[in-house]
């Protein structure tokens, strides 16, 4: 009897020490950007979640983007001990949030402060999709005195400039070393599908001299390719699908200035949209004719159409949005017009500075006539 007495003594005095014992400290807080449609904070006591449930919950959790100071839209629930927040959007692979625990002047928190993280969801390996499409100019003929070539790609680029991306290389396989201007410069469209390689002009051009000291990048009669490296990131920060090569050979230096004398315009009829077709004396630059060649009547009445070039961008065609009609007209090229070599109409690249020479009144403009159906061209 006294046996059993005691134990029931002990017990209710070691309750008795248990109740008036301090409870322990609260465990911690944890924020965890879950997934892109749900954010967690975890780790609250029964007594805390108890003291926000009939609360504004976005008074307590809030998630926004990193530095921008606005609260994230979307709903606040309590699952557990855990307060929930889905966006009303999901939010963005990459881009940084900062989610914030705020239990200053909750009933029953021995907290105090702003518990605050900031995290981002990994970005989705996603797989290369833009490639290479084209190097210009066209032609399989190079000019050994080329200025500029362009690269075409599939979609939009990032920001980066080509140097140490693009090489050149000769026919028995070392790099030309130095052939291209190295700028860390924006030579890009601005849709970013299409850059602007520019050989180094120093080297193209006669007497200076980084000329003097290693030459032109491209000689005459021999073979290269120009190499596109697949590490170059489009715009979303992915590789190219693959490396790019185009091989091409030089031909002899254009020196020489152009002049709309040497084109050769086809015949139009009217009543048709049949095309004017413009054969140049040698290929001309592909992003500026884009630009700098128009139709007009003689009166300068713009005629609205599509342009394309062909053939090595030797043929500039020019189809109306209207049937022709029988007059005159007028094919125009504006004073930015070079071929890829940068001579000009009425001036050449390569300009002997010790000489005075006079200026150019270069003709820019070339008359034309839409004959009628059952009229014979003019030859």
């Amino acid at each position: 009897m006294f046996s059993r007495f005691t134990a029931v003594v002990a017990l209710v005095a070691a309750a008795a020490v248990c109740a008036c014992a301090p409870a322990g400290p609260p465990g911690p807080i944890v924020l965890n950007l879950d997934s892109a449609t749900l954010v967690t904070a975890s780790g609250l006591t029964a007594a805390e979640v108890s003291a926000v449930r009939n609360q504004d919950l976005s008074r307590v959790f809030r998630v926004q983007v990193k530095g921008s100071g606005i609260a994230a839209a979307g709903t606040y629930s309590i699952a557990g001990n855990a307060l929930q927040f889905r966006p009303a959007f999901p939010l963005d692979e990459g881009r940084e949030y900062t989610i914030e625990l705020v239990l200053d002047g909750v009933a029953g928190s021995t907290r105090s402060g702003t518990t605050s993280k900031t995290m981002s969801l990994p970005a989705s390996i996603q797989a290369p999709a833009t490639r290479v499409l084209a190097i210009d100019p066209a032609a399989d003929v190079w000019p050994a005195n080329l200025l500029r070539a362009y690269i075409h790609f599939s979609g939009p680029m990032s920001h980066e400039s080509g140097v140490g991306k693009i090489r050149l290389r000769s026919d028995d396989g070392p790099e030309v070393t130095e052939a291209f201007l190295p700028l860390e410069a924006d030579f890009w469209s601005p849709d970013h599908l299409r850059y602007t390689v520019f050989f180094d002009p120093g080297r193209v051009k006669r007497g200076i001299l980084p000329n003097r000291q290693r030459g032109r990048a491209l000689v005459n009669g021999r073979r290269y390719s120009i190499e596109v490296a697949q590490q170059w990131r489009d715009a979303a920060g992915r590789p190219l699908v693959s490396s790019f090569r185009r091989e091409f050979s030089a031909g002899p230096a254009i020196e020489k200035p152009m002049r709309v004398e040497d084109w050769r315009l086809g015949p139009v009829r009217a009543a048709t949209r049949d095309p004017l077709v413009v054969t140049f004396a040698w290929s001309i630059d592909r992003a500026l004719a884009e630009r700098s060649l128009s139709v007009s009547t003689a009166d300068g009445k713009p005629v609205a159409g599509q342009a394309s070039l062909s053939d090595g961008d030797l043929k500039w065609s020019f189809t109306p949005a209207t049937d022709w009609t029988v007059g005159e007209y007028l094919l125009s090229a504006s004073s930015i017009l070079e071929d890829p070599s940068g001579n000009q109409v009425g001036r050449a690249f390569e300009v002997d500075m010790k000489k005075n020479a006079a200026p150019v009144d270069a003709k820019r403009t070339v008359p034309f006539r839409v004959t009628g159906a059952s009229q014979r061209p003019e030859a």
